[in-house]
């Protein structure tokens, strides 16, 4: 078990699963859900690899927790919580069907839960997302699986926990229940340019990546260095166009120097920051995805 806290057998798997409330009726009364309806959709986004998958040194834990944030023009202050762009994993380390038969899968359902998970909310809101999962997999067929993940995910799928699979998840820190500010909205808005029903129906039906998380550790909670602000702050002001860090950790080192290592997810080179060992200056940065 990966995660830094410990969940009953049964729940692991469900909590990390992801049926957004009402998005039945704005799908003209199909299945109501990205079940069977849309499995082409998911088959096109299919399942991508993490960096999280990749070995012991690429853990979540050892991730910097510029990882996923937005950047360059228009990003955010790092002093508010940000909003991270939407992603699923699906159903996470939970089945997301019984083999491979697409006629026994019920990972639509874990998509449109996630997209009421990652912007979060009220507890109200949250128990209709899990109202709506546990209705969603009944629906596919499957009662039994239903009640199970829905027991995990209203018992440990809360706010208050430094899992990816906690109520709020998209943002880079922990969010108590509660409606949304003005302020957050607005950055729901920056990001997607709508909201509110419309934003869920983008979001499950859209090109968002499937992502598999072999860590449920955000690494959002690992502490902030001095240099990655300083890397933030380069990035927001240099980089031409806006784009999202796939990933950022430190890399090699010595007693000299040591190096951030920075992956966006719409530049296939990766950005090297090398900063002074004691006095944490930059020294350069590699001149790649268009900074001068």
């Amino acid at each position: 078990m990966t995660g830094r806290a410990w969940f009953p057998v049964f729940a692991v798997p469900a909590l990390l699963s992801g049926c957004v409330p009402d998005l039945e009726a704005q799908s003209s009364g199909s299945e109501g859900t990205l079940g069977k309806a849309d499995g082409e959709d998911l088959e096109r986004r299919g399942y991508r690899d993490t960096v999280t998958c990749w070995g012991d040194e690429y853990r979540a834990i050892d991730l910097s927790p510029l990882s996923r944030l937005r950047i360059g023009p228009g990003a955010w202050d790092l002093d508010e919580r940000l909003l991270r762009p939407f992603f699923s994993d699906g159903c996470s380390s939970a089945p997301d069907g019984w083999g491979r038969d697409p006629d026994a899968s019920w990972q639509g359902c874990c998509v449109v839960h996630d997209t009421r998970y990652w912007l979060g909310g009220t507890e109200a809101e949250k128990r209709q997302a899990d109202d709506a999962l546990e209705r969603c997999i009944a629906d596919e067929g499957f009662p039994t699986t239903a009640s199970v993940y829905a027991a995990a995910v209203e018992a440990f799928g809360g706010p208050n926990t430094f899992q990816l699979y906690r109520w709020g998840f998209g943002w880079n820190g922990t969010r108590a229940y509660g409606p949304l500010s003005q302020r957050e909205r607005a950055q729901v808005v920056a990001i997607y340019g709508v909201e509110g029903d419309e934003l869920s129906w983008l979001l499950a039906s859209g090109d968002a990546p499937l992502e598999r998380v072999c860590d449920p550790y955000d690494p959002a909670f690992n502490a902030t260095s001095p240099e990655e602000l300083v890397a933030y702050a380069y990035l927001r002001a240099w980089l031409p166009r806006p784009d999202v860090v796939d990933w950022a950790r430190w890399g090699y080192f010595n007693l000299a120097y040591r190096e951030l290592e920075i992956q966006l997810m719409d530049c296939p080179d990766r950005l090297t920051f090398r900063f002074d060992r004691d006095q944490a200056t930059l020294l350069s940065v590699t001149k790649v995805c268009g900074l001068p």
